[in-house]
C-alpha cells in the first residue's frame, strides 16, 4: 500500500510529463520505488508516454557510472522518452 505521498508524486508527475528529468537518489528502503511506480502509474503519465513506461533499477552498477549511455542500454531508448528509474 502507498500512503502520504500524494504530493510528492502530483509534484514529480507534472515535471516527469514536462519532460524534466527525474533521479529518485537514496539508500536502499528508503522508499524510492515506491514513488517511482506510483509516478508511472498517474493519467498524466499514461496519457502521455502510452506507447510504454518502464521501471529500471540499477542494483547491479556502481551508481558513480551511471550515464545516460548506460541508462539506454538499460532501456533500449533514451531516458527523456519512455524509461522511468
Amino acid at each position: 500500500m502507498f500512503y502520504g505521498r500524494e504530493d510528492l508524486v502530483a509534484e514529480l508527475t507534472n515535471l516527469a510529463v514536462d519532460d524534466e528529468h527525474i533521479t529518485l537518489i537514496g539508500l536502499g528502503g528508503m522508499g524510492k520505488s515506491s514513488p517511482a511506480k506510483a509516478i508511472i502509474n498517474e493519467p498524466p503519465a499514461t496519457e502521455k508516454f502510452a506507447d510504454g513506461r518502464f521501471f529500471v533499477t540499477y542494483d547491479s552498477l556502481d551508481h558513480s557510472t551511471i550515464t545516460f549511455e548506460t541508462h539506454d542500454s538499460f532501456c533500449g531508448s533514451p531516458m527523456h522518452r519512455t524509461c522511468w528509474c
